[in-house]
């Protein structure tokens, strides 16, 4: 979970420094659009870091479960954030009463 907001803030990053300059001469007012969905995807890849150091901890389980599920809705390069994060889910979902 942690590698997965790891990876996913690289790449809306990238969508937002290099996504917004591309597509602006096309669709006018795509600048804003990037910048609003990328500030949404790193509050998501915030979540999932800290829910992944939770998991770690085996502290603050529904924490971790917040995080694997935002992790579902965040996209990476080809998709790899979803699926490590259904992995995550999954995993929590199993060891739930390992947590304090």
């Amino acid at each position: 979970l942690i590698i997965s907001g790891i990876i996913a803030m690289l790449a809306w990053g990238l969508v937002i420094l290099v996504g917004a300059s591309i597509y602006e001469p096309i669709l006018p007012g795509a600048t804003t659009v990037f910048r609003i969905c990328g500030a949404i995807e790193f509050i998501f890849a915030i979540v999932m870091i800290a829910g992944g150091a939770m998991a770690l901890d085996r502290r603050m389980w529904g924490l971790a479960l917040a995080g694997s599920i935002l992790g579902l809705f965040t996209i990476g390069f080809i998709f790899e954030t979803s699926i490590m994060s259904l992995i995550a889910l999954i995993l929590l979902a199993i060891s739930r009463d390992e947590f304090r």
